[in-house]
């Protein structure tokens, strides 16, 4: 068991080195859970820094207590206001992840959220708190916190499980918005295609360089308008409309829109178009051109950086943060309509740590994985199964007002947990 080190006061930190999400290739990708954690403990083998503000010495002690059984290293400063861990967060070159309580004598609730995320914008920030409010966890997580939790609920498993999230999710976003900068600078003296649409005559022109982007060859590519939308996606199509007419009615300063353009094989690329409308001496626009960028790159990586922030890597499902934002869904849906109801369960897998013990973390993992796929199968469309952490499953089931005897769903849960898991050479009886 490694060492942890406390500080009780906004003590100098050592400053830190940079953290990225990098291969030797220079592609950006997003680090798993485990490989964020472990690079931050890499740095110059510094622990993890955590800035724990808690109003509360038992709690704080409590906390810390169940960090110092971890085998990572952890170096608390424990502060117990909001205008002490901004003086910290202000004062110091390096925090790695803030533990905030929500309820502090200088502030309450979301409010202390907001002040400390003012000056620790992109730090991973985990709000503790004593009670169980799905709506204020719903608006935290929504407003940018990584993770809540129930301090009388945390143990070691559920602490380290939301520190390495945290910090991996945090450094794909840091990963993303690097990549990002990086695009942009290289816009400026990229060779993207070009466009130039006489409103006159509405024949368009289209430079090479967009052309190749989609695959057209010699002529056959769009000369007008309506050539033009018959290649952009039918959903995006309105849109693409609606910002066309609305610059060209002088509603927005700019044409800007990103939209999907289908390529010569069939398939579609993500392509954002800018153009700027040229008027004559009355106002009326009779020219609009620009530029189109092939950004189909960033649409992925954006698409798997979403992803992953919201669901579990392991089985698939919606994670906490996922539950909770659908949970604060179903509760606003409640309040709009007279007689709606939903109802939350919660599962917790009986004996799981013995099996892991018993058999190994692969033979642990395959089978929350075959459970998943197991109550996934169960769900009516519309309802959500999600994984909370370790062996905590749970599952919103929504309007069910014309269900009243709930416990039947709850028992077709649980015979679906005891029915025999097939796991290799492994046949697994669980229950929950």
């Amino acid at each position: 068991m490694k060492q942890l080190e406390i500080r009780n006061a906004a003590s100098e930190l050592p400053p830190a080195k940079p953290m990225n999400g990098t291969r030797a290739s220079g592609d950006t990708v997003s680090p798993t859970p485990d490989e964020a954690s472990q690079s931050v403990e890499a740095a110059s083998h510094r622990p993890i820094h955590i800035l724990l503000v808690e109003d509360s010495p038992s709690d704080a002690d409590f906390l810390k207590e169940i960090l110092s059984r971890s085998r990572s290293r952890y170096d608390v400063t424990c502060v117990d206001r909001v205008g002490l861990a901004a003086a910290v967060l202000k004062g110091t070159s390096i925090v790695d992840l803030v533990l905030l309580d929500f309820s502090l004598p200088d502030s309450e609730g979301i409010g202390t959220f907001e002040k400390i995320q003012a000056v620790a914008a992109r730090l991973p920030i985990i709000v503790l708190t004593s009670t169980k409010d799905d709506e204020l966890a719903s608006s935290a997580v929504s407003k940018g916190a990584q993770d809540y939790l129930i301090k009388w609920e945390v143990d070691l498993d559920l602490m380290e499980r939301a520190i390495r999230y945290a910090l991996a999710r945090k450094t794909a976003e840091e990963a993303l918005r690097e990549s990002e900068e990086r695009y942009a600078l290289a816009v400026q003296g990229a060779n993207d295609g070009l466009w130039d649409w006489d409103l006159r005559s509405d024949r368009i022109y289209f430079s090479p360089r967009y052309a190749a982007m989609l695959g057209w060859q010699g002529n056959n590519h769009p000369s007008s308008a309506t050539d033009w939308f018959a290649t952009i996606h039918s959903e995006d199509l309105p849109v693409v409309q609606e910002a066309i007419t609305a610059h060209l009615d002088g509603g927005t300063p700019h044409f800007t829109i990103e939209y999907r353009s289908r390529h010569r094989d069939g398939s579609y690329r993500w392509i954002q178009a800018r153009a700027l409308a040229v008027r004559d001496q009355a106002g009326r626009p009779y020219r609009m051109a620009g530029s189109l960028t092939d950004i189909t790159g960033r649409k992925r990586v954006e698409e798997e950086l979403a992803y992953s922030a919201f669901h579990d890597p392991l089985t698939g499902l919606p994670n906490r943060a996922l539950f909770l934002d659908r949970l604060g869904q179903l509760l606003a849906q409640s309040r709009r309509r007279s007689g709606y109801s939903y109802a939350v369960f919660f599962m917790d897998l009986d004996r799981f740590k013995n099996i892991n013990d018993s058999l190994g973390h692969n033979v642990g993992d395959r089978l929350l994985i075959a459970i998943a796929h197991s109550l996934q199968a169960f769900v009516r469309h519309g309802d959500t199964i999600a994984r909370l952490g370790g062996d905590e499953f749970a599952m919103l089931a929504n309007d069910v007002s014309g269900d009243p005897d709930l416990s039947r769903i709850a028992e077709r849960l649980l015979d679906r947990l005891k029915a025999p898991y097939r796991v290799g050479e492994h046949e697994i009886f669980t229950s929950a």
